[in-house]
């Protein structure tokens, strides 16, 4: 399937796309100077899906090109994080407002961009949407080829909430506005779809939506859109920092198993099942404990379900934790449960699996694309708290099973999902949009 012009949308795997832009290309070409500005919604130290993911795609691509990296990021009060010598990150003002902020900060984005002498501008733009929705007009003003990744989009954030998850509280509002509000901003990843040069989707899940929209919306993008999966840190997200202190430091005796669950404590990530489940996984194994690691409206909720189960010493909550002990709270867990309803793709399992703790988890999202059922983790239907319970005790009660499972999820994250990987293929499509070589030689992928 070849590379098409615009008017004329390609729907595949980003594997079929990456080659260098020319066959006759020798093997170590010379370098070519590129300005590359990365905007994100959010950016370490707020860490987030959308943060995570754009830190370590920024480091991993950083060494492989000459010239420089900007990022813009909204603005925010924390520490610095440290970068590469050839990144610069800027932070620009926005309306803090459930769902405005995704636009009056790709507003903002765009305004500084445009702002630049021309000799200052970058070559390219990558957008990290639907954190970040650049206004209708933005793409004409801006002048430069863009690259747009859809985090998921806010059609699919819809599909995981209903009224009933909606919590009454202040971090519930936001909940409550991607429910009311968010078909209002539809058109704007529409555009980003449409008026990109070329669009990434996390997921082959994801890459059927977006081909579902195109058509039902009757979209025209003008490039292709393409699955490309995220990475993982392997050398943060790692057995070796498992941490008989920190397990000590939440209350688990070492005869404790440790049931882990990385996630916004939120609707969509279907805690109320989970919750639900451990119920069950408790009652037949003594031993288990819960840590639910996150915020969000649903704590409330959840503390007041496991009270009324009598099992409330049995959870632990945990949040604001730095990217260190989150790695160590990862590798400390015997076991990862997730639940979600929907996922744009779900990175927790894979940090988990990188950490050598097996997975259950709803196959939903990438989820599916990376966790092989009896091999490295266990899938479950979106809603079966039975069937999560089960899965779980089975793995629990199992520690040779368990242990085998975790030494192949590793196996699993290291094989195909380091970031070295997914930085490389990013600059191959980054070569395609701006028809040169970046890269020093044509590495096969």
């Amino acid at each position: 399937m070849g590379w098409r012009g615009p008017g004329h949308s390609v729907v595949a795997s980003a594997s079929a796309h990456i080659h260098p832009p020319t066959a006759s290309r020798p093997l170590h070409s010379p370098l070519v100077p590129v300005r590359l500005a990365v905007v994100s919604s959010e950016f370490p130290p707020k860490w987030g899906g959308v943060g995570n993911y754009t830190y370590h795609l920024v480091e991993a691509i950083s060494p492989r090109l000459t010239g420089r990296i900007e990022v813009l990021a909204r603005s925010h009060s924390g520490p610095p994080v440290a970068l590469q010598p050839n990144v610069a990150l800027e932070r620009l003002p926005f309306l803090p407002l459930p769902m405005v902020f995704a636009l009056s900060f790709g507003r903002s984005a765009t305004e500084r961009l445009v702002a630049r002498p021309p000799d200052q501008r970058p070559d390219l733009v990558h957008v990290m949407s639907n954190m970040t929705l650049l206004p209708a007009d933005a793409y004409e003003r801006l002048g430069m080829p863009i690259v747009s990744t859809m985090h998921g989009t806010w059609q699919g954030e819809r599909l995981g909430l209903s009224l009933a998850d909606i919590a009454p509280n202040l971090q519930g509002v936001n909940d409550l506005a991607v429910l009311g509000l968010s078909p209002a901003f539809d058109r704007f990843e529409d555009l980003a779809i449409e008026r990109s040069d070329l669009v990434t989707v996390q997921s082959a899940n994801e890459l059927r939506a977006v081909q579902r929209r195109i058509e039902e919306r009757g979209l025209h993008p003008k490039g292709p859109v393409l699955e490309l999966t995220p990475g993982v840190d392997t050398h943060t997200f790692s057995p070796a920092h498992r941490s008989a202190a920190l397990r000590a430091q939440l209350g688990i005796d070492t005869s404790d198993l440790l049931v882990l669950c990385v996630a916004r404590l939120a609707g969509r990530k279907g805690l109320e099942e989970l919750v639900a489940s451990f119920d069950l996984i408790q009652r037949r194994v003594p031993a288990a404990r819960l840590v639910l690691a996150g915020e969000g409206p649903l704590e409330g909720r959840l503390r007041a379900r496991a009270a009324r189960g009598g099992f409330s010493s049995k959870v632990r909550f945990v949040c604001g934790l730095s990217i260190e002990r989150l790695a160590a709270l990862y590798a400390s867990a015997d076991l990862f449960l997730l639940l979600s309803r929907w996922e744009g793709f779900g990175l927790a399992p894979m940090e988990s699996m990188a950490s050598g703790v097996p997975v259950v988890s709803t196959d939903v999202g990438g989820i599916p694309e990376y966790v092989h059922p009896g091999g490295d983790g266990l899938l479950v239907a979106v809603g079966d708290v039975e069937g999560a319970a089960e899965a779980a005790v089975r793995l629990l009660e199992d520690e040779a099973e368990r242990s085998c499972m975790g030494v192949a999820a590793r196996q699993t994250i290291l094989a195909d999902h380091g970031w070295e990987r997914v930085a490389e293929r990013f600059v191959r499509l980054y070569e395609r949009v701006l028809g040169r070589p970046l890269l020093a030689s044509t590495t096969e992928l």
